[in-house]
């Protein structure tokens, strides 16, 4: 890493605070986690019922889906894209080849974001 914000796993983090934030919005949700997710409620101290905690997780996520927009989005051939990382003050990596773990992450946010990924045409 070059940079401290990471932008495909700061966007994946904004998306799952929000599904996070749903959950503990709903009554009794701990029957609509999957089984791995189910376990760890299980185990863990306290209700699946949180609405105060549940407001916690969604300006969260709110407020890193602004600051992925405010600060990663740049002008690269013309076209609006999204750096690698970011410093939080103007300063930007654009990597051309990354993980494709990175890659999957950052393609799962963007469509959890309604945003249509473009092509290089």
């Amino acid at each position: 890493m070059l940079l401290p914000f990471h932008i495909p796993g700061n966007a994946m983090t904004s998306v799952e605070l929000a599904h996070v934030a749903t959950l503990l919005r709903v009554p009794g949700s701990s029957s609509l986690l999957p089984c791995f997710a189910d376990f760890v409620v299980r185990i863990a101290t306290g209700p699946t019922y949180d609405p105060e905690l549940a407001q916690q997780a969604s300006a969260l996520s709110a407020q890193i889906r602004k600051a992925i927009f405010d600060n990663a989005v740049v002008t690269y051939a013309g076209k609006p894209i999204f750096a690698y990382e970011v410093d939080g003050f103007g300063s930007v990596a654009l990597q051309g080849t990354t993980s494709i773990r990175a890659r999957a992450r950052f393609v799962l946010a963007l469509y959890a974001f309604n945003l249509r990924v473009f092509s290089r045409r």
